[in-house]
């Protein structure tokens, strides 16, 4: 836990004036008329990867208890619904998730509706690379956790048949109506 507040900076203070200004000139940077033009996800990859405008920042400012966080989660939680670039199950699983934190369910609908998309494109109905995909288990656990408080998950079934299954979560998902109270906290 120590590494990880070091590397993602979780206790230091985040400069609220300096954050537009560092935001524009990295987005400046990475997204300028060339760089654009000549790789669109320029966009996707700064509001992505610059510490001050994704969750890092979120995470940063809820271990303050500060409640800015939510505005960072909330942004978050957007980009990833309406920017996502990729058409596989574990890439669409961030956006569902922070819509189920945030308890965004028109985020979660959307997400939802994007993958079942996917899901029916013609070109992969027989592509083996994405039948085949690898699916994290956290990936069948956010979409169980979907059907069980969030929304109707149509997908949850379909989901099942790709990858390898929810793995370290599968005792949680079969008992989570039975023994779950159960589980040995060491599990």
């Amino acid at each position: 836990m120590k590494k990880l507040f070091k590397q993602y900076k979780y206790a230091e203070v985040i400069n609220q004036e300096n954050l537009l200004p560092d935001f524009k000139d990295d987005y400046s940077f990475f997204a300028n008329k060339d760089n654009l033009k000549n790789n669109p996800n320029a966009v996707y990859a700064v509001l992505h990867y610059v510490p001050n405008c994704h969750h890092i920042a979120a995470k940063n400012l809820l271990f303050q208890e500060k409640d800015e966080c939510w505005k960072f989660f909330d942004r978050t939680a957007h980009f990833l619904t309406y920017g996502q670039f990729s058409d596989y199950i574990d890439d669409v699983s961030p956006a569902l998730m922070y819509g189920l934190f945030l308890q965004r369910q028109k985020l979660i609908e959307i997400s939802l509706s994007k993958l079942g998309g996917y899901l029916e494109k013609e070109v992969y109905k027989a592509n083996q690379d994405y039948i085949g995909q690898a699916v994290y288990p956290s990936s069948y656990l956010i979409h169980f956790l979907i059907k069980k408080y969030a929304i109707e998950n149509p997908l949850y079934e379909r989901i099942l048949e790709y990858g390898k299954g929810p793995g370290l979560y599968k005792r949680i998902i079969d008992e989570w109506d039975s023994k779950f109270s159960e589980i040995e906290p060491a599990y």
